[in-house]
């Protein structure tokens, strides 16, 4: 635990090469302070660095920050600096988000639909938060400042809801969100665990949906023996996700670091708007190629297998009796998940991750498919008119995944045969929520709404960074409290949600004390860990590229397994008269 992260500059493959223009230049600094790497050239790939789905969105955000504008999917077609900083060159136009403080209804996206339609309590709190160490150096009186900026400027901070003729709406409100402050200066230094944790629960608990409370943020000071103060930021979870925390916190640092240089504090134009995002998806919803993928979605009711259980109850539970467990992969192995096991099959942490939980499902179940519901960021590129790469919301896209494990014993079929299940979701998934809940057709409404899962699974990304860029700030030990109040519905028998924090995978297994016993779960994180590690080996043993049709843009045309039969075909017909070197 003493040595230091690695330096993932190591398991780079391709032979440095520097930058050489300012666009060049400009991306080897934000994949840099990313990815968290030492050394980037040009040549290096930007997922064998570490790269995933996630930080995509926020390279975009920090470009546009640079005077620049990519879209999530330049970097996946295009994985290194060189062939990206082309594409950066011939980008134009301006994207016209909408300026100024927003009034007026803001309809609801599908996550936020979900969450009032599945009989959440209106009243209860479900909140995201964090907790940050802040330097002593840092000012009360720039921190409120900073507090009324970031509010101003992301209008779902000042989103309130009202129920108006049985309909939830979601409205622009004129609250302005003013940083409480807390002085703990005389407190002992013994007792401060249990004063923040707290302190914390009180101002979860103040966060309210129709009293146009939805943000709030908390300096609490602490006594002269800590070198830092504490900075506690929560926000009900419809105005906000996992990628709106990086954009806030990094905001925030803007602002604070205006501030300091008594420059003029400007976060620049806003993107598009929460509201321009639903008129979008709006559109979406009215594709044909979206209306031709609902039998794609309720094909999924058919797979469901309901998930063994230790006890029986009617229904799903609440959060009071939600209970966690949770796992850690070793700082080594993580260094390979991140990167080095993609050099194999040509993956993405995604695709590891799902296949283990389809082999470890699978295994227990007794099932050759499992059904989970998968988190998603959901800021998918459907539109050249719309950028919400620096937008604050939730965006989140839960849809169904039908995982079919592998018949066979390899994990090699088994990784394969999920990456290209994985690749032939259309649109990453976003058509599902988009049909089920802005579709004009009831009946496909209604189709939609029959699927099911037990199981809810999702990658938060690499945590490290959201505050590694900064010298202010850093993660906070102490307990940020309760984020779900007790009486909101569990609507799943088991969520996993992982993330990378302080160099190491982990995984926290929410289930219900009714419906499970701790044995079980212990059992299960614990076969999910020791499957893991065998992937990771198994990809880290032989580092000869293996390619699938979806790394030919063939993954809707052609099975794995077919792909493999003709290449080796045409192996064994040159070895048997052709010139090899010319093949």
């Amino acid at each position: 635990k003493a040595l230091p992260d690695p330096d993932m500059s190591s398991l780079s493959t391709a032979s440095y090469v520097a930058a050489s223009t300012k666009i060049e230049e400009a991306l080897v600094r934000i994949w840099q302070d990313l990815l968290g790497v030492e050394q980037v050239g040009v040549h290096d790939n930007f997922f064998e660095l570490g790269g995933d789905s996630i930080i995509t969105i926020q390279v975009v955000s920090n470009m546009k920050r640079e005077g620049y504008h990519i879209r999530p999917r330049n970097l996946f077609e295009n994985q290194t600096i060189f062939e990206l900083a082309k594409i950066v060159k011939d980008l134009s136009g301006q994207i016209e988000g909408e300026q100024g403080r927003l009034e007026g209804v803001c309809e609801l996206l599908p996550i936020q639909q979900w969450y009032f339609d599945e009989a959440h309590e209106e009243e209860s709190h479900y909140n995201q938060s964090v907790l940050l160490s802040v330097s002593k150096s840092v000012e009360e009186m720039d921190l409120r400042k900073g507090v009324i900026v970031l509010v101003e400027y992301h209008d779902a901070l000042r989103f309130n809801y009202q129920k108006k003729d049985g309909i939830w709406v979601q409205e622009y409100s004129d609250t302005n969100s003013l940083l409480a402050v807390i002085d703990c200066t005389q407190e002992k230094m013994c007792n401060m665990p249990d004063v923040i944790k707290k302190l914390c629960n009180s101002s979860q608990e103040d966060i309210g949906i129709t009293n146009g409370q939805v943000f709030k943020g908390v300096l609490i000071k602490t006594p002269e023996e800590d070198k830092d103060n504490r900075l506690f930021i929560t926000a009900h979870h419809l105005v906000i996700d996992g990628i709106s925390w990086r954009i806030l916190l990094t905001d925030l640092n803007r602002v604070l670091d205006n501030i300091q240089k008594n420059l003029e504090i400007n976060l620049g134009n806003k993107g598009s708007s929460y509201r321009q995002w639903y008129t979008e998806l709006k559109k979406y919803s009215n594709r044909n190629s979206v209306l031709m993928q609902q039998p794609y979605w309720a094909a999924m009711a058919k797979e469901y297998n309901p998930l063994p259980v230790d006890y029986e109850i009617n229904g799903y539970d609440s959060y009071k009796n939600i209970l966690d467990y949770s796992v850690v992969l070793d700082k080594e192995n993580t260094v390979s998940l991140i990167s080095e096991v993609h050099q194999r099959y040509g993956t993405e942490i995604d695709d590891i991750l799902l296949a283990c939980l389809a082999l470890t499902i699978g295994k227990w179940s007794g099932h050759n498919s499992v059904v989970i519901g998968q988190e998603g960021h959901g800021r998918e590129d459907i539109s050249k008119n719309i950028d919400i790469g620096s937008t604050i919301g939730w965006f989140t896209n839960l849809y169904p995944i039908a995982l079919q494990s592998s018949k066979t014993d390899s994990y090699g079929d088994l990784i394969k045969s999920i990456k290209e299940q994985l690749r032939c979701i259309p649109d990453k998934g976003l058509g599902y929520g988009v049909l089920r809940y802005l579709h004009t057709s009831k009946e496909v409404r209604k189709d939609l709404a029959q699927v099911q899962w037990d199981v809810v699974f999702n990658y938060l990304g690499q945590l490290d960074n959201v505050v590694s860029s900064s010298d202010r700030f850093k993660g906070a030990k102490e307990s940020s409290g309760k984020e779900i109040g007790a009486d909101i519905r569990f609507d799943c028998k088991i969520e996993i949600n992982s993330s990378i924090a302080q160099g190491q995978l982990r995984l926290n297994w929410s289930y219900s004390k009714r419906q499970y016993n701790l044995e079980t779960i212990e059992k299960l994180a614990g076969a999910y860990l020791s499957n893991l590690k065998m992937l990771i080996i198994h990809c880290k043993d032989n580092k000869t590229k293996e390619y699938t049709p979806s790394d030919y843009g063939l993954e809707q045309d052609i099975q794995y397994q077919e792909l493999e039969e003709v290449t080796q075909n045409l192996i064994e017909e040159a070895y048997e008269g052709e010139d090899i070197l010319e093949f």
